[in-house]
């Protein structure tokens, strides 16, 4: 009992040194960053930091689904919703409705414009393709579809190099009217096909469908496919995810969005950004230090870097440092739909799943400094960079793909090793022999040398039936989905504690 009471004693005594010693860490820190904050604000130095602002008064929605600057005119934004489409002719200020839609299946997907005539105003529904001449003021159906999934219209497009020529994606093909949109006919390889988005290139149309990236010319009437993306991934009929006892690194990501900027492509996927600067011949995945996430959602390239809209905020890669950076600070809802720029007025927009945003981004922040800070090169120019310390840190949990190859591979040459019994006997017996006496003698049993035998066997089976299928597969299959989810938390936070340090460098 005693030693019991000691014990209790040196244990509660150590819990309130491990209190006092918080409570001193805490008062130092806050100390610490006291002391940091008035040198700065003596020196007068302070770091602007890009905050998005609300811009949606006026818009009765909660979730805005598209938003649209029209870069030739002075604040004139087109933004959708669930319910209708939406005008600002004051940067932004203040929003009017423009269009209720009907129906029951209603939503806006995308607005965009003509690049010839700006008034000309296009809106892909999930009831159709809307077209206003007017700049807003009237609306017309001017595409239906024959079911469902072909009215649902997820992008639009038209061509600055043919002035009537318009390209339209569904959920179920792609359709094109050469005559600004009053008759319209489907184009025949993309059959069935999802269509994801659209892009014009210097002189290609490239389209993104369900199952790789399509390219035309402007001149010929012949498509060929310059990215095949594998089944593995695609969506069904219903536009869930198909799942599969499959390890998640070895599937490809699914499309998102396609964006042209000069000779380059850019291609948003569920594994990061890919671009092509040889007209789609080739495609390389870009650099990703410093997103949080790879699934892309939207990509808006310039000339400097690349504005990327993911559902963890909106992210900007500045090419001259060949880095991310998140600018999110402000958005209530992390998940982004759509960005758009007004090269004019500075200001970046974005569409959220809780309202309208904007950011007013000038010449210092957008160009060379959004994502390079003054003496920064000096903390990472001799440190891993964050693929590498992710492989690291895969290595030490265990958590590669290749062990589930390995295990795989293992299972399904198992059917070759036999399995082997060994045995081994023996057995001593007695010789006895009778001798029999005379009438007065009596028998005799004399025994003699004792018996020994010994003996041994080996003997090897083969199961024939595991070559085809053997039962561990189905445990490895267990282990493969534990193993990408175990992956994935580790691997989320180390971004956080990665990132988290180099935004303390910074600070």
């Amino acid at each position: 009992m005693g030693k019991r009471r000691k014990r209790c004693r040196r244990k509660r005594e150590g819990q309130l040194r491990y209190a006092e010693f918080l409570r001193l860490k805490r008062w130092v820190m806050s100390l610490f960053v006291f002391f940091v904050v008035f040198l700065m604000a003596a020196e007068g130095y302070t770091q602007e930091e890009l905050v998005w602002q609300e811009c949606d008064t006026g818009i009765d929605e909660a979730k805005v689904t598209a938003i649209c600057a029209i870069k030739e005119t002075e604040g004139n934004l087109f933004a959708g919703a669930d319910r209708s489409i939406y005008k600002s002719e004051d940067f932004g200020e203040s929003w009017q409705g423009a269009f209720l839609l009907k129906g029951e299946r209603r939503g806006v997907n995308l607005i965009s414009y003509d690049p010839v005539d700006i008034y000309r105003i296009f809106a892909a529904t999930s009831n159709g393709l809307y077209i206003s001449s007017d700049g807003g003021k009237n609306w017309l159906r001017s595409f239906r579809g024959r079911d469902e999934l072909q009215r649902d219209v997820v992008y639009v497009i038209a061509t600055k190099h043919h002035p009537s020529s318009i390209y339209v994606g569904t959920k179920r093909g792609l359709f094109q009217s050469k005559d600004a949109g009053r008759n319209w006919s489907a184009v025949n390889i993309f059959t069935n096909k999802e269509v994801v988005a659209i892009a014009e290139g210097v002189d290609n149309i490239y389209v993104c469908a369900i199952d790789g990236v399509y390219r035309i010319k402007d001149d010929l009437d012949l498509w060929d496919r310059v990215y095949i993306q594998k089944a593995s991934e695609r969506e069904n009929g219903n536009g869930d995810d198909v799942e599969g006892d499959f390890d998640e690194d070895q599937k490809d990501g699914r499309l998102y969005h396609i964006a042209c900027f000069g000779s380059s492509i850019y291609l948003a996927t569920d594994k990061g950004p890919l671009v092509s600067k040889d007209k789609g011949e080739s495609w390389q995945l870009m650099n990703t230090e410093g997103l949080l996430t790879r699934k892309i959602r939207f990509l808006l390239p310039l000339d400097n870097g690349i504005f990327a809209a993911t559902e963890k905020g909106v992210f900007y890669y500045n090419k001259k440092d060949d880095m991310w950076r998140s600018i999110s600070s402000g958005l209530a809802s992390p998940r982004v739909n759509s960005l758009s720029l007004d090269k004019k007025k500075e200001t970046l927009y974005a569409a959220s799943g809780n309202g309208l945003y904007r950011l007013k981004i000038d010449k210092s922040s957008s160009s060379e400094g959004i994502a390079a800070c003054k003496g920064f090169g000096r903390f990472t120019e001799k440190e891993p960079s964050i693929s590498e310390v992710q492989q690291a840190a895969i290595r030490y949990a265990e958590v590669s793909p290749e062990k589930i190859k390995w295990m795989r591979q293992a299972a399904a040459n198992k059917a070759w090793l036999p399995k082997v019994t060994a045995g081994l006997d023996g057995d001593v017996g007695r010789t006895i022999d009778l001798d029999r006496g005379g009438t007065l003698n009596p028998d005799f049993y004399i025994e003699g040398p004792k018996d020994k035998n010994r003996g041994w066997d080996i003997t090897a089976t083969w199961d024939l039936g595991d070559m085809i299928w053997n039962p561990s597969q189905t445990s490895i299959d267990v282990r493969s989905r534990l193993m990408v989810q175990l992956r994935n938390d580790i691997l989320d936070e180390v971004d956080k504690l990665y990132f988290e340090r180099r935004r303390l460098q910074i600070e």
